[in-house]
């Protein structure tokens, strides 16, 4: 039996019922970087929430009054970095086209690492001022806002975001707001004897088709293993999802969503990890190493396993799972000479393929 130990893992991509989100363009390292650098790295922004901090006028028509907005900043970070530091600089600006607020909101530059992660609550400007009325748009002192049209009464429905990454260098990227059609609240991953539970939930769903649960063993490569469709319609109230894993891989395990519109549009979660003992002692065999034709994958037991096979750029060649077969052979006399990396439940081997 597998045991699953070591785990209480949680991600929170959004607080509020509702999000408005600016995607930006993802970045990628060029070839030739030294230090041997090579990334990818998505970033994205949503509005936590607008509190008004004053009011210094207001005649239900005319008026002024300061707030302060805060976002979430979302990094999704694919590849390796071999620079010292592993970090990068990123500034966050938002742009109004209304002429009473204030025309463009900055954050204080910030140096954050290379890696997945959501910051939340991120502070941009400092009290700015709105020349009109709070009352008329339906805001008071000391209101916490987090639906995104009150960001859109502001006017600010455009972003741009300054970066500065190993062997990237500075970049400016743009982006326009967009509403999201669902907001995921938290993935949890747990565990119950020999099985992953992974749970999460939406707080609103507009047109939304499901979700792909992915899994990977390095956190980079990843495979689909399940279709979880919505369960609702339209929805704003919160919805319960949950997918159980019945055979997790053994070692490290990360997990995460991809959520699907219904017009295909997609979303990618942060990950999670659990970590797996397999104590049927189960072992598997690669032979012959080097191989020239075929390759034979021979397991002790008839427990199910996945394997996968990259080449040394990392890019995955061949697929599949055992299916409860001892014994599974691959073809691989179509494959360049050289060294691929064979990863199993029991392992990673190293195997070396000639003609």
């Amino acid at each position: 039996m597998k045991h699953v130990f070591l785990l209480l893992s949680f991600i929170w991509l959004s607080k509020s019922l509702w999000s408005q989100s600016f995607t930006f363009p993802s970045v990628t390292t060029p070839a030739g970087c030294v230090p041997p650098d090579n990334y990818t790295l998505y970033i994205a922004i949503s509005v936590s929430k607008v509190i008004i901090t004053q009011i210094y006028s207001d005649d239900g028509v005319t008026g002024s009054f300061a707030y302060n907005v805060y976002i979430n900043v979302t990094d999704r970070f694919d590849g390796s970095v071999a620079s010292i530091g592993n970090f990068y600089t990123y500034t966050v600006t938002l742009y109004s086209t209304n002429p009473a607020a204030t025309s463009t909101l900055t954050n204080n530059s910030s140096t954050v690492p290379l890696t997945s992660k959501t910051r939340q609550d991120v502070p941009i400007g400092t009290n700015p001022t709105f020349n009109g009325s709070a009352s008329s748009l339906g805001l008071v002192l000391n209101g916490v806002y987090s639906s995104p049209d009150t960001l859109v009464k502001l006017g600010y429905t455009k972003a741009s975001l300054d970066i500065d990454a190993p062997c990237i260098g500075p970049h400016t990227l743009n982006a326009d707001g967009i509403i999201l059609p669902v907001t995921l609240s938290e993935l949890k991953a747990t565990n119950n004897g020999d099985r992953v539970i992974l749970e999460w939930a939406t707080f609103t769903e507009i047109n939304n088709a499901g979700f792909y649960v992915e899994r990977s063993f390095d956190g980079r490569h990843w495979q689909s293993i399940a279709w979880v469709a919505s369960t609702v319609n339209n929805a704003t109230t919160k919805t319960n999802y949950h997918y159980i894993d019945s055979i997790p891989l053994s070692g490290i395990n990360f997990y995460r969503l991809t959520q699907k519109d219904i017009d295909g549009k997609t979303v990618v979660s942060n990950n999670v990890s659990v970590i797996v003992r397999n104590h049927l002692s189960q072992n598997i065999t690669v032979t012959p190493n080097p191989a020239y034709s075929t390759i034979t994958l021979t397991a002790s037991n008839q427990t199910p396993f996945d394997y996968l096979l990259y080449n040394t750029a990392g890019q995955l060649i061949i697929k599949g799972n055992s299916r409860g077969n001892k014994k599974v052979i691959l073809t691989v006399s179509n494959l360049p000479e050289g060294l691929y990396l064979l990863k199993t439940d029991s392992g990673v081997h190293k195997l070396t393929i000639k003609h």
